[in-house]
């Protein structure tokens, strides 16, 4: 298989005695060729067989996270989460 990956990922945070907080991005973009995608009945065949010729596949990802916390007493904690992916 030829091809390539770009990846990217970072994450921070920021912390206080009762609240955290703390958000990460991920960003994928990828090309793939030659995945060889063949129905099984080809492959006894001829195994280099390529059933969807020239079989490019570009998957592509944005992430981004954030995440919340915060002691609102000994026995109470409200969380949340809110996020956006493409």
């Amino acid at each position: 298989m030829r091809g390539g990956f770009r990846q990217f990922f970072a994450k921070g945070g920021w912390s206080s005695e009762a609240s955290r907080v703390e958000l990460s991005y991920t960003h994928g973009r990828n090309d793939l060729i030659g995945n060889g995608l063949s129905p099984e009945s080809f492959l006894s065949e001829r195994r280099e067989s390529i059933y969807t010729y020239p079989d490019r596949t570009s998957p592509q990802v944005r992430f981004l996270n954030l995440h919340a916390r915060h002691d609102l007493a000994d026995d109470l904690v409200l969380t949340g989460t809110l996020y956006h992916r493409e």
